[in-house]
């Protein structure tokens, strides 16, 4: 939850972290406590350090780096430094809205939200940056890195989809559809009461509208050698999200 201590789950056992939004990469585990990154080791080799990030709300972790975002001003900054090499950390991207950083290896993957929707890939190396997806009249959303594969929400105004295809640049819509639900927004009917628009070919097939009263976001993702994660967030009229 929002706020609240993050949880580990291992061998089907949860465990209570000592701070916020958790991360999790490649034999490494991060949390927030007030002002710093709390990068500890899950392999058991004593690896431990902590990072300076005030304001850090959204966090990424790899063997070798670790990224973060935080509001500034009136834009989002995501921030990576390499683990164990000391020195100031390096600005990677600062726009009006940026997306959750995720990391594997060396490279660095978030979505932008402007005219376009994008996912952008980082090389923390060399600092080059290349756009992997991109589309118009839908949301990319919240990507996870894996190898060579990336995962990814596409929100349109008919579905919201899981979708998997390679970190190389390519259109959406060939990529895997993995999954897919209704979308965020409830349309009207289409016609008006009666029946007398049956008589001009009324109402026509139009896709499905989520339930009265509910709506459901898939937001973030994770990906793993055998398994694909995404959350769905609901919320039903009146009650909590």
């Amino acid at each position: 939850e929002a706020g609240q201590a993050g949880i580990l789950v291992q061998d089907g056992q949860q465990t209570r972290l000592g701070g916020a939004h958790p991360a999790l990469g490649q034999g490494r585990l991060a949390v927030t406590t007030g002002s710093t990154i709390e990068v500890q080791s899950t392999n058991g080799d004593g690896f431990g350090v902590s990072i300076p990030a005030p304001g850090a709300d959204a966090v990424a972790i790899s063997e070798s780096w670790v990224g973060w975002r935080v509001r500034e001003g009136d834009g989002d900054v995501i921030y990576a430094v390499p683990l164990g090499a000391g020195g100031p950390p390096r600005e990677i991207i600062r726009a009006p809205e940026v997306g959750r950083p995720a990391l594997q290896g060396g490279r660095l993957a978030f979505h932008l939200i402007g005219r376009t929707s994008r996912i952008v890939v980082v090389d923390l190396a060399s600092g080059q940056a290349s756009t992997a997806r991109q589309e118009r009249r839908a949301l990319l959303l919240n990507p996870s890195l894996q190898g060579a594969r990336l995962l990814y929400v596409r929100a349109y105004h008919a579905r919201q989809e899981l979708r998997l295809g390679p970190v190389s640049r390519r259109s959406p819509r060939k990529d895997r559809r993995l999954w897919s639900t209704v979308p965020t927004g409830r349309r009207d009917a289409g016609h008006e009461p009666g029946n007398e628009h049956k008589q001009h070919g009324h109402p026509h097939r139009l896709w499905r509208r989520p339930r009265k009263g509910v709506s459901s976001t898939l937001w973030t993702t994770a990906l793993a050698d055998d398994a694909a994660y995404v959350t769905r967030l609901r919320q039903v009229s009146g009650q909590p999200l």
